[in-house]
């Protein structure tokens, strides 16, 4: 871990066009596809008789069938496979994993999402964008989880085209879990075909830069996942959110930082889940 904090300081302190060079952001890999089961195979390592697993942040091991989901706040999750791949959303200067993770998403430049000239110490780390225009491509496999991106957001900057966004798929445990980073627009038929089936849909809601509470409403529409969590609240967001969904979807609350999934105990029609910690909800 102290090597990890270490790599933490010294992102703030590097330059946007030094972390443009590093060889891990923009992996060029396999084509995308859609989130399907079965895609990724991968087996729960045997811990042996009367040894009991346990994670780097204290936790029991994630069982066969199962994600675990920490919440870090604004848009940040570390997530937990049952092969013991972690992968940590939206690393910033503010919002720290629990432990130091396999992987690092970065959906979009902003600081709440992202930190500048990461030295990963060994952890990859994949940006949302391309710094040098047009879009960032990821498909990595690690252990028994998949990540892909899909880019969104376009930008005209001086001429040239930037897709300054992305979603990223997590696949592991038979679930498909899209995180849409820092979304601003409705999802076109391409984005919703390589999306393929969401059974966990992580949505940004605010007034300012995400999308707002009534396209929020359109996209969980759009993408009909079982499971919805709100995340990057600002002050406004959540009431007015509720509000709007609160005719349409279940609203439930889960109290804790840290949740398990399981593709099973999904419900068969979407609900939306707001996750509580200390107080506030799943975001700022």
């Amino acid at each position: 871990m102290p090597r990890f904090l270490e790599a933490c300081a010294e992102m703030v302190r590097r330059s946007f066009h030094f972390m443009a060079a590093l060889p891990l952001i923009l992996s060029a890999g396999s084509a995308w596809g859609a989130c399907v089961l079965n895609m990724v195979k991968g087996e729960t390592p045997s811990a042996g008789p009367g040894i009991v697993r346990v994670s780097a942040h204290g936790l029991p091991a994630v069982p066969s069938g199962y994600l675990r989901v920490i919440f870090a706040g604004h848009s940040s999750f570390f997530f937990e496979t049952p092969g013991g791949a972690t992968l940590f959303t939206d690393y910033n200067a503010r919002n720290l994993p629990p432990a130091l993770p396999d992987i690092v998403t970065m959906s979009n430049p902003h600081p709440t999402h992202s930190v500048r000239g990461l030295d990963s110490g060994g952890v990859k780390v994949f940006l949302g964008w391309n710094p040098k225009g047009g879009k960032a491509k990821v498909d990595f496999r690690l252990k028994d989880a998949r990540i892909f991106n899909i880019p969104t957001n376009p930008t005209d900057i001086d001429g040239q085209k930037y897709y300054i966004n992305s979603i990223f798929v997590i696949e592991v445990a038979g679930l498909c879990v899209a995180h849409l980073g820092n979304l601003n627009h409705l999802l076109g038929q391409e984005t919703l075909d390589r999306l393929g089936r969401i059974d966990v849909l992580f949505i940004p809601i605010g007034t300012i830069g995400a999308l707002s509470p009534p396209d929020a409403i359109k996209v969980i529409q759009q993408v009909r996942p079982p499971l919805v969590i709100p995340m990057h609240f600002d002050t406004t967001g959540p009431n007015a959110f509720a509000a709007l969904a609160k005719d349409l979807f279940p609203l439930k609350i889960f109290n804790g930082n840290h949740m398990m999934l399981n593709r099973k105990d999904l419900p068969n029609k979407t609900e939306i889940m707001f996750m509580i910690v200390a107080g506030a909800p799943a975001g700022e």
